[in-house]
This record gives structure tokens, C-alpha cells and sequence, in this order.
């Protein structure tokens, strides 16, 4: 079963556990994210498209990682869904952060999959989809991986305990998948 946030405090009120309700709504998910093809994601959040704010990429199934590959970047993936208090509170704290900003700009293909509640059943299926890909059961998660082989270089849920350890983590990952970019 997927959870959301361990502390949240929203599991009464959150449907994210009922599969039924996810099902119906994860299939919107990609739909939107196919439809988005390579453009960037202007999160509500990060409504700068600079160094002020992280450089999102709308996820596209049809091509893969390929974009990830030619640019020899990691992909960085972040999962929230909408009522998830720890997932604002990393928003907030955390990839609002001028440091962090720099690193997942300069150094990852970031792509942020937020699963919101008037999504549609296709973007709920595929949100879904991905979660199962890799093994995520809580938000907020986030995956590093190397897009020609797929291995897994971080996973990380819930907050970090400050930016410079979420940072150090980033560029260790980011070390591990070099390796298969070059």
C-alpha cells in the first residue's frame, strides 16, 4: 500500500491509500507529462525559470531519458501529491534553496512527478506506474538514476535533516552516476 507522508498527520483525510481511488486518478498523470513532451514544468511553487528556481522537466515516456542521456546527466525525480505537509515542507525549505537550486540545475535532469487531486484517472495510473518502478511507498521521495541503465543512485524519503546534508547527498549520487555517463 502507498503511503503518504509519515507525519502528515493526513492519513484520515488522504485517499492516497485507497487503490481503488488512486487507480481512478493515477491515469491522468502521464497523459499530462506526454502531453507536456520535453518542455518545462513552471511549478506553482517555482514560477522563476532561472537559477532562482529549479529548471523542472515535463516527463515523457515516449522518449524515455533520452534528453537526460545526450545531456550525460542524472535524472533527479521528486514525488509529492497535494495535502502532503512534508512535501511543502521540502518545497519550502529545501528546493527553494539557493545551493540545492545550483545543483540539481547544473548537475541533474530534474522532474518533479506531483500527483494533484483534480488529476485525471490516466495521470493517477501513471503516477502509479512510476511509483512501482521504483519502490516508492511514501512522499515526499526522491530518485537519482542514471538514464541509459536505470540504476539507482539515491533514494531518499521524507526531509532531510538540513541542506547541506541533502547537497552532499546530491553530488554523491551525482559522482556514482557520472561514472555511467562517461
Amino acid at each position: 500500500m502507498f503511503h503518504c507522508c509519515l507525519h502528515c498527520g493526513m492519513m484520515n483525510k488522504c485517499k492516497i491509500g485507497d487503490k481503488d481511488y488512486m487507480k481512478s486518478k493515477i491515469i491522468a498523470i502521464f497523459f499530462l507529462f506526454v502531453l507536456g513532451c520535453a518542455s518545462t514544468v513552471k511549478s506553482p511553487i517555482f514560477a522563476e525559470i532561472n537559477n532562482k528556481s529549479i529548471n523542472w522537466k515535463n516527463f515523457d515516456y515516449t522518449y524515455e531519458f533520452r534528453d537526460a542521456e545526450n545531456l550525460k546527466k542524472c535524472v533527479f525525480l521528486y514525488f509529492s501529491v497535494y495535502e502532503c505537509n512534508n512535501c511543502k515542507k521540502l518545497e519550502d525549505n529545501f528546493l527553494s534553496n539557493e545551493k540545492v537550486i545550483k545543483v540539481l540545475n547544473n548537475n541533474f535532469y530534474p522532474i518533479w512527478i506531483h500527483l494533484k487531486e483534480d488529476d485525471s484517472d490516466k495521470e493517477i495510473d501513471n503516477f502509479l506506474v512510476l511509483t512501482k518502478m521504483f519502490t516508492i511507498k511514501q512522499v515526499p521521495a526522491m530518485v537519482v538514476f542514471g538514464p541509459r541503465t536505470g540504476n539507482s543512485y539515491l533514494t531518499t524519503y521524507g526531509v532531510p535533516p538540513n541542506v547541506e546534508y541533502f547537497v552532499d547527498l546530491l553530488y554523491v549520487a551525482d559522482k556514482k552516476c557520472f561514472e555511467e555517463l562517461n
